[in-house]
């Protein structure tokens, strides 16, 4: 039965806590028809979170419940411990719920504050995957899970066995848990997403367009419905009524009213408190972790509670009923009771089979009702672990089991199996084995597939024609994100350059280093490339070893040790504060005081201690609370502090790096330490942190604090006005208490907030795979790689009768990309410092600046044609409307589809209208981008497809391909360094194309070298070749533009500029760039309606220009991609594109060229894509460079159309 210890944190659910807001009605099948709630809600904007609020991702299996220390994971095990998927409540200290949670209800008092949750922006998951539903037809699919987004997955047109990312469905998010998703249900064109709820009491249900993604309506109804989390939704077979059942207990049918078409809620099965006596309901919190439904026909199949064992342990019994959908009756589907928990349920599609996993008693039990309609028992099937899932086959003939991993005296690895239904012994057809807990899966019915999830990917395993599953998955779908497993900052003063494992090995290894005064990112994967740990600070400074381990003498407790001798009881609660999964300790270089630095999952905090350093004491004293960080929204697998003790820098399940400030945390006041700042005896505020969360909200010194208000510990509500209460309220209130602030200035209110006793990052560095990062700030000032500003934004949530929306970085990069301020960040201590050193001054930390921006951005409605259409035929008209905002006057206006610019035809004040000739491409995404001349933009898209057959009809004009070839390697003035190879290696790139790309295109080349390559004869050729092709360039057609010397960029304007062959050093030393070739010239070819592929093998060696950065480059492929044209790098801007004398070319082109030959084509037919020729070159490039000790990463953008194109090269 269950430990408490190991229930997870992220399963709390929160009781209703302010009067209901009354159903949210609408039409069966309208879009937001003007209907509003009741006028409580209509008045009343929504809540935004005190602080930017990540996703979770998940680690494996969540560890036990044993010792923190040395930043390693807490390990243990327990037989009966809850399954790891469960979505049960957290405790108190008590063990009793709370019945009103604070956090929640002071949410709802604070509705008027309006502001911006930073999100990961990814096509697919960064946390558990906890759900899948695949569409009535089979062609999609609709995942979701802890990161709290759902996905929507398509076939993939290339190979209908695999599936590619269509587009993410966004529902109201809030901080903590809240807006993670359970469950997902799919009828005909309508996705249903419930889980944690975000708003009011945590049990509304979200329903969405699947074609689109589009919100239709939210259900809701607190009064008679969910007040709790809601666990399982599922349609009907008439797809007129849904069935949703929540951690409460309770069941409620949706279904519209008759004569209105409003949606109403039946509540068929009361929840616990309104059926069981009140101790039978308050015992049986701890196992509603799960709450399956199924429909069979008219009635809903789920587990009842019969009873509590009577044993020493009083585990909860339960039988499987049938409720009728009004609610009028409930019959038996087997009168045999099934102890402990139930965690799923799963019915065959004509819903006469049901399957139950039976977590507790390790087995599956399978029912079956007869054509009369009867129900009784068929088998029981013993499974060797604890089954998590199961999924039937529609023909309710094969049984899908997933069990999860268990440790003990004897470890069972997690599994998936199939049994054969139709023998008398449910025969296991196979069993796979997995390294982690599959949380999901599902039969795929068209291709004879499973496909799993496991942690935040998917995974596709064929099945034989006996039903057997592979055991190699044939595909797997991944973000490139994972969780953080270690932090390490590096020995040494100065700027900190912080090392990064993600590793579960023992050991750790450190495969990623971030240097924050370079901005410039270094990755050794391989076992011969990891960095020397000798370089990197250790986590457990002090000459003692310090841990925490569980209490002997009491339960969901935890002691200090020092090595093996107990100190004293770690003062915060598991269940409120996190349970604590590492440590690190700091010695300062001076003083009395060390630092024990706590990391916790469920609260996911870093809690600060201090610890008085004497020696000769044999008696250590108990350690002391000094700071509370919080940012984190997964477990805190590691902390590390630098060498001065100035900054914190903290990773985890989240796959994020925060860091902290630490300056003067052992000397700052109680005051400063809890809130930022300092108040006098009249509650004025006479010193304020620049870095804290005071300053952050706005506060500055000379304001006074009139008023504060807070939850009582009884569940009152508290406030003070008097300046003695407002000070003594400020240093007692406990922990985790949400406070309510109303400051004024001068005699007029500057604003009311509220937040926790804690405070923010000074910044958050994030990292993926594909070496993209991202470095921002609270206040949304940051820095960025090149398609790291696509990677993160910035949602706001628009209440429960509106969408959200969501707005990613690159929509603000004139305005919030600093990369100056980011630079000096670390040197300065805080963002306004920082921002005076780099700009004289700037707007104040907080985050005006984001909602300033969104403010500015045009707003754009594709009119038609309409998401998801097929287009017949070869063109194609397209309609938008984009209203700027007042005062703020639009600067472009531009559509593409999968990167082809249309012929813009009408503009009538705020409607567009452009007419394109499409591609030979099944699947195409039309984007219509807006720009303000205040610098912020808008993007929107929709997807179309082509019919196979006008896509297969043969052309009666074959596609063109023009290579336009450009390399220095002898320039005119000797100061400028020589390169050896610019020439031949353009001359070799177009001889390659004109020999291999025949069977696809009609190929002409062009070729500027050395002393020809000037800026006046290239923009002649180039204007000339323009015009020419215009007159039957055809969208399949492809002009490729490769560049081979020497580029850099002005520091001044941050425009990049390619070194002509008559360029004068002296100029180039005085920032005199008229010589070059700018963006502005490479853009000649942008207009033309076909795809472009710009080829940057641009030698960074330093030889022009020192102190290379990665915004070298960065700038001029951003410049690229506001035309959507595809672009290859030979390496990263701050890298070198080293010559190699053996090849005759650089690094870079010969992969490049040999990719072109045939070395990149991947699936053997003999054709070269162009996303072959990425991978291809991405990874040998690299590899050649580290083997001789170098850096190189070749990059490429934009990713996601490079992969989604099927688009030829050459032919073998």
């Amino acid at each position: 039965m269950p430990s408490e210890s190991l229930l997870p944190a992220t399963g709390r659910v929160a009781r209703l806590t302010q009067p209901p807001f009354g159903n949210r009605d609408e039409p069966l099948e309208s879009t937001n028809s003007g209907e509003r709630p009741n006028q409580h809600l209509n008045n009343t904007p929504v809540t935004m979170p005190p602080e930017s609020s990540l996703p979770g991702q998940f680690v494996g299996d969540l560890p036990g419940d044993d010792a923190a220390s040395g930043n390693e994971p807490l390990s243990g095990n327990d037989d009966t411990a809850v399954p790891r998927d469960s979505r049960a409540r957290t405790d108190v200290g008590d063990g009793e719920e709370r019945e009103t949670n604070a956090d929640d209800r002071f949410d709802q008092e604070m509705m008027g504050e309006d502001r911006p949750i930073l999100r990961l922006n990814y096509a697919g998951h960064t946390g558990r995957i906890r759900t899948i539903a695949i569409s009535d037809d089979g062609d999609r699919l609709v995942t979701g899970g802890d990161d709290k987004d759902a996905h929507v997955w398509q076939r993939d047109p290339r190979d209908n066995r695999k599936w590619i990312h269509q587009r993410a469905i966004r529902w109201q998010v809030w901080r903590g848990p809240r807006g993670a998703i359970y469950d997902t249900d799919i009828s005909s064109n309508r996705v249903a997403l419930a889980g944690y709820g975000a708003m009011g009491g945590t049990g509304e249900v979200w329903v969405a367009r699947l074609s689109n993604g589009k919100w239709i309506r939210t259900l809701f109804d607190y009064e008679n419905a969910h007040r709790q989390a809601v666990d399982t939704v599922a349609w009907a077979d008439d797809g007129k009524r849904l069935a949703s059942a929540d951690l409460a207990g309770r069941v409620v049918v949706w279904q519209p009213d008759q004569s209105t078409g409003l949606w109403k809620s039946l509540n068929v099965v009361d929840e616990d408190r309104g059926r069981l006596s009140e101790s039978d309901a308050n015992r049986l919190r701890s196992f509603r972790g799960f709450h399956p439904l199924v429909w069979s026909g008219d009635e809903i199949v789920s587990a009842h509670f019969v009873r509590f064992h009577s044993g020493a342990v009083p585990y909860p019994v339960w039988q499987l009923k049938a409720t009728r959908s009004d609610g009028e009756r409930t019959r038996m589907v087997s009168s045999a009771e099934i102890p402990g928990l139930i965690t799923d349920l799963d019915v065959s599609g004509d819903g006469n089979t049901v399957a139950a996993a039976c977590y507790s008693t390790r087995s599956v039990r399978v029912y079956q009702k007869s054509p009369a309609g009867d129900w009784s028992a068929m088998r029981e099937i013993s499974v060797p672990g604890r089954p998590l899932w199961v999924r039937l086959q529609s023909d309710g003939t094969h049984l899908m089991i997933a069990t999860e991993a268990e440790s003990g005296a004897k470890p069972l690895s997690a599994s998936v199996s199939i049994h054969d239904l139709r023998s008398t012994t449910s025969a296991v057809l196979s069993q796979v084995s997995l390294a982690e807990t599959p949380s999901a899966g599902i039969f795929d019915p068209i291709e004879g597939t499973v496909i799993l999830a496991v942690g935040a990917r998917l995974q596709i395993h064929s099945l034989s024609d006996e039903g057997a599953m592979a055991r190699t998955p044939t595909q797997i779908i991944q973000t490139p994100t994972s969780p953080i497993t270690r932090i390490a900052v590096a020995k040494g003063s100065g700027t900190p350059r912080v090392g990064i494992s993600r590793s579960n090995e023992q050991g750790k290894r450190i495969e990623e280093a971030f240097d924050l005064r370079q901005m410039s990112l270094d990755t050794r994967r391989g076992d011969d490339e990891s960095f020397d740990d000798d370089d990197y600070l250790t986590p457990q400074r002090l000459p003692q070893k310090w841990s925490l381990r569980s209490s002997a003498d009491a339960v969901n407790t935890y002691d200090w040790y020092v090595d093996d001798s107990r100190v004293g009881r770690f003062e915060l609660n598991p269940n409120r504060h996190g349970r604590p999964v590492s440590i690190s300790t700091f010695n300062p270089p001076e003083g009395e005081d060390a630092l024990l630095i706590v990391g916790t999952d469920g609260s996911n905090g870093v809690y600060v201690y201090s610890i008085a350093k004497k020696t000769n004491q044999k008696t250590i004293s108990t350690p002391r609370l000094k700071r509370w960080f919080r940012g984190h929204s997964g477990a805190v697998r590691s902390t590390s502090a630098t060498g001065t003790g100035d900054y914190l820098f903290s990773g985890g399940d989240d796959g994020l790096v925060n860091a902290w400030n630490l300056k003067d945390v052992l000397t700052a006041s109680d005051g400063v330490n809890r809130w930022g700042g300092e108040l006098d005896a009249d509650a004025i505020v006479d010193e304020i942190d620049e870095a804290g969360p005071w300053y952050f909200r706005g506060v500055r010194v000379g304001d006074r604090l009139m008023r504060i208000s807070w939850p009582g510990e009884d569940g009152s509500d508290r406030d003070a006005t008097k300046p003695n209460e407002i000070l003594d309220a400020l240093q007692n209130v406990p922990l985790e208490t949400q406070v309510v602030f109303e400051f004024e200035r001068q005699g007029e209110l500057i604003g009311r907030f509220q937040m926790f006793p804690a405070w923010y990052p000074l910044a958050t560095i994030m990292i993926d795979a594909q070496r993209e990062w991202a470095l921002w700030t609270p206040s949304g000032i940051y820095n960025a790689s090149l398609m790291g500003n696509r990677r993160f934004g910035w949602q706001l949530n628009r209440g429960l009768g509106e969408d959200v929306d969501f707005y990613t970085a690159d929509q603000f990069e004139k305005s919030l990309e600093r990369p100056n301020v980011m630079r000096r960040l670390f040197d300065a201590g805080s963002l306004a410092s920082a921002m005076r050193l780099s700009v004289g001054g700037g707007p104040p930390p907080g985050e005006n600046a984001i909602v300033n921006q969104i403010r500015t951005r045009p707003q754009i409605e594709i009119v038609t044609p309409e998401d998801g259409q097929i287009v017949l035929g070869d063109s194609l008209g397209v309609t938008a409307r984009v209203v700027e905002t007042p005062g703020v006057p639009l600067a472009m206006v531009r559509a593409f589809v999968d990167g082809i610019p249309g012929e813009e035809i009408r503009r009538d004040v705020d409607e567009f209208e452009w007419r394109f000739r499409l591609p030979r491409q099944g699947r195409m995404e039309l984007k219509v981008i807006a720009v303000s001349e205040s610098g912020s933009s808008s993007s929107e898209s929709i997807w179309l497809s082509r019919p196979s057959e006008d896509i297969e009809t043969p052309t009666l004009v074959k596609p063109r391909m023009h290579v336009f070839g450009v390399g220095v390697g002898k320039y005119a003035d000797a100061n400028i360094q020589s390169l050896d190879f610019p020439a031949a290696a353009t001359t070799t790139v177009a001889n390659t194309f004109r020999d291999l790309a025949g069977k696809h295109y009609e190929v002409t080349t062009q070729q500027l070298v050395d002393r020809d390559a000037t800026r006046p004869l290239f923009n002649i050729y180039a204007e000339a070749t323009v015009q020419q092709l215009r007159e039957k360039v055809g969208p399949d057609d492809v002009v490729v533009l490769y560049l081979c010397g020497h580029g850099l960029r002005d520091r001044r304007t941050g425009r990049w500029y390619f070194v002509t062959a008559d360029a004068s050093y002296r100029d180039l030393m005085d920032d005199q760039y008229q010589d070059c070739l700018s963006m502005s010239d490479l853009s000649h070819f942008s207009s033309l309606p076909c795809r472009k592929l710009a080829i940057l093998d641009s030698c960074h060696s330093g030889a022009v220009q020192t102190s290379l950065r990665g915004d070298d480059l960065k700038a001029a492929l951003r410049h690229l991609q506001q035309d959507r044209v595809i672009t290859l790098t030979a390496s990263e801007g701050g890298e070198e594109a080293a010559e190699v004398a053996e090849t005759g070319m650089g690094r870079f082109t010969y992969r490049f060229v040999e990719a072109l030959r045939g070395a990149a084509d991947q699936d053997g037919n003999g054709i070269v894509t162009l996303d072959e020729t990425y991978r291809y070159v991405s990874e040998t490039v690299s590899a050649d460079a580290r083997a001789d000790s170098m850096q190189q990463h070749p990059t490429a953008s934009p990713v996601d159309l490079i992969q989604r194109l099927d688009l030829p090269l050459t032919s073998l």
